[in-house]
């Protein structure tokens, strides 16, 4: 009975650009270097530095124009983004990265576990295993606590599987004025079982 529940709420909903109001919304600076050029729907963060700067998810293809216009209304430029990076690799945080990366020119560094699942366009996911998008090459395959660095900024990969097998949160720190803050962008709070796990009668570690 439960596995046919989950596998109905699976069906009923997809990963389907068309299932979000991806509408714009007003690109500001949330604190120090960091930046929320993402829509109403998909968060998608810019964090600046002097050498560059780095993206944090990318949202559907179709999110694309909308983040270049986040971007270029803050003054800076696309060809400035260096790196991309994701949360967890599910197409609306990382099916645009393919045409992110050919728009900047810029690095794709993903956490080991969703490096597959991006590389060829979501094939490989538990979830939602008929998700496709453009595949996109990943320059730099990350581990648990892996740090990623650019400008004076370092952020710290850290391993969260659960929503995907390489759910990812990143943490930083930033200066405002002259106080310090610790920034946390979390991959996801929501685990998604694989079908492995899913009961299809009541067993005694689920009555218990």
């Amino acid at each position: 009975m439960i596995s046919r529940l989950l596998k109905a709420f699976v069906i009923l909903l997809p990963l389907n650009s068309s299932l979000f109001a991806d509408e714009a919304f007003p690109a500001h600076r949330i604190v120090g270097n960091v930046y929320y050029v993402g829509s109403k729907a998909l968060a998608i963060y810019l964090i600046e530095t002097p050498e560059g700067h780095i993206l944090i998810n990318s949202g559907f293809e179709e999110t694309v124009p909308l983040i270049r216009a986040s971007v270029e209304s803050l003054g800076f430029k696309m060809r400035d983004v260096k790196i991309i990076l994701e949360s967890h690799a599910h197409s609306d945080h990382v099916a645009g990265h393919a045409l992110l990366k050919e728009l900047t020119g810029a690095k794709v560094f993903v956490m080991r576990g969703d490096d597959k699942v991006i590389a060829s366009g979501g094939v490989g996911q538990y979830f939602y295993p008929n998700d496709r998008w453009p595949v996109c090459e990943v320059d730099r395959v990350l581990k648990d606590r892996e740090e990623v660095k650019l400008g004076g900024t370092t952020l710290v990969a850290r391993l969260t599987p659960g929503h995907t097998r390489g759910c990812t949160t990143w943490t930083w720190s930033t200066a405002d004025g002259d106080k310090k803050y610790n920034v946390v962008v979390i991959g996801s709070p929501n685990v998604n079982p694989s079908p492995a796990t899913f009961f299809s009668e009541p067993t005694a570690s689920t009555t218990a």
